[in-house]
């Protein structure tokens, strides 16, 4: 019982990092909730990682169901294996960017090749190894699908992850957000890090859609990134000063330096509508 109880833990413990985007977002808004919801959102939490492990106890019949080790179950650890590889190179990908960035200058891109590349190379041994182990051509047929998917997935990925975008974005500093303003522009300011995944997926599904970058792209409305990929003394000051220690986060600010609009999680529809706004 008590080894089961401390495995319970530590999987907890180690599955952490792989709540983002939706339930780190969940636990962050949690904490700042009433003590209620606070112990209700982590009660809810906990259940749904208990559940599966509860299901097979109260049915042990059903283990039964789950698929015979073998060369598939063989083959499958050898891709996870591959998988966290990729995780790992992210890992050390963002410590190195972190390390040698020189703010407020962007961060390079180049590791996301490697990490692409381990998950690239895990689609096709997934490929390969299907086809040797499997005699059913529909298992085959599967099994090289998926591999190929991955195969060209991560291509595609690299290559979307490492474009900056359409957006021709001002890197932060206090001078260069003081004269945009001084000028008369409305400054649209993205808070971001390299090692902020959900950051990454409201830019290019948002601040890249074709309505936002036209409205990016007028006179007077200058876009500004603020990234804190490298320990930005400067981007931390001006984040404290907005009142969110928090990213992703997105602030449009009037050209008398007031904010028009400030979100952590923002539609295409509220940005282009802040910055109309902010330019009347």
């Amino acid at each position: 019982v008590m080894g089961s109880f401390v495995f319970g833990i530590m999987t907890a413990v180690l599955s952490t990092p792989c709540t983002a985007p939706f339930m780190g977002s969940a636990a962050a808004w949690a904490v700042q909730q009433s003590v209620l919801t606070t112990l209700v959102t982590f009660a809810a939490i906990g259940s749904g990682m208990a559940l599966p492990y509860l299901l097979l106890s109260a049915f042990p019949q059903w283990v039964a169901r789950l698929p015979r080790s073998g060369p598939g179950s063989e083959l499958l650890k050898q891709v996870m294996g591959l998988l966290m590889m990729a995780a790992a190179v992210y890992f050390l990908g963002i410590g190195f960017t972190s390390l040698f960035s020189t703010p407020p200058d962007p961060p390079n891109l180049g590791y996301w090749w490697f990490v692409f590349g381990f998950i690239g190379g895990a689609g096709g041994w997934l490929a390969y190894r299907g086809l040797r182990i499997s005699q059913m051509v529909a298992k085959q047929a599967v099994v090289v699908a998926l591999g190929v998917l991955m195969l060209v997935g991560s291509w595609v990925w690299a290559l979307r992850l490492t474009n900056r975008g359409p957006i021709d974005w001002q890197y932060y500093t206090p001078d260069r957000f003081q004269a945009a303003l001084d000028a008369g522009n409305v400054v649209v300011m993205d808070f971001t890090a390299e090692w902020c995944l959900n950051c990454k997926a409201l830019e290019h599904e948002v601040l890249f859609a074709d309505s936002v970058v036209r409205a990016v792209r007028q006179e007077r409305v200058v876009p500004m990134k603020v990234d804190l990929t490298g320990g930005y003394s400067a981007g931390f000051a001006q984040l404290k000063e907005v009142g969110r220690v928090m990213i992703p986060l997105l602030v449009v600010f009037n050209p008398d330096g007031t904010e028009q609009f400030k979100s952590d999680f923002y539609t295409q529809g509220q940005v282009v509508r802040a910055i109309d706004s902010a330019l009347q």
